[in-house]
Formats: structure tokens, sequence, C-alpha cells
């Protein structure tokens, strides 16, 4: 079968849906959402990955009194997260939204905690 042009896109398209459909319902060997099973799961510098997530909105236009408001959506992907995470990341819920000063900080913390917990001890003095 030869294809050009949107025809060619559009077989494309369908196939990346043939593999993403095949894997996903595979879930005893690809692991879902998780990844594959028996693959150990990313870490930053030997840590365990945690999720922080804040509770009132994953953008700017994601708050309160703006277009993309909507508390029952970021919600339900809080509970998506919760559920299809790895067992051993854990999820931190944050009462704030994204462009909070504080999350910001907190996260910039957290990346230097983790930073620094790698430099040798020769260095830290």
């Amino acid at each position: 079968m030869r294809s050009s042009g949107i025809y060619f896109l559009m077989i494309t398209l369908a196939l990346g849906m043939v593999v993403y459909a095949l894997a996903n319902q595979n879930r005893s060997f690809f692991g879902g959402h998780t990844g594959i099973l028996g693959i150990r799961p990313p870490e930053l510098f030997g840590h365990a990955l945690t999720e922080r997530v804040p509770k009132r909105g994953f953008s700017a236009i994601d708050v309160e009194g703006k277009p993309f408001y909507d508390p029952e959506a970021d919600q339900a992907l809080i509970e998506a997260l919760e559920a299809n995470l790895a067992p051993h990341i854990e999820v931190h819920e944050w009462d704030t939204d994204i462009n909070d000063p504080a999350f910001a900080r907190a996260m910039a913390a957290r990346l230097d905690e983790l930073i620094r917990a790698q430099q040798p001890a020769e260095a830290a003095s």
C-alpha cells in the first residue's frame, strides 16, 4: 500500500493509536501508565521521586476567576495521578496554585536538597 499527503498522515496516526491501545490493554506486561513491569522507575540522584501537586490550579488560567477554573477537573487529575503512579512515588498535595511563590520556593528547595545530597562530603565543608 502506497500513500502520500494527508492519507499517509492518517495512516500514521491510526497505527500510533493501535499501538497505544494494544500497550494500554496489555497491562500485565506493559504496566499501563506506570511503565514496563520489571524496569525500575526513574530516580533523581538516587532518591525516589515524589509528586508535589498544587490543589488550586495547574496553570495561570486554571485558578479561581480565570477561564479554565474547574476544581472538579483538578481533583480528578490528582486522583488519576494517585491511582496510576507507581506505589513508591509519594504524592504531596499543596493547598495552593502552581504559580504561588511559596510553592515555587518549595520546589526549588527540594531540587537543591537533592543536588546537595549528591555532592561529596569534602565539598560541603
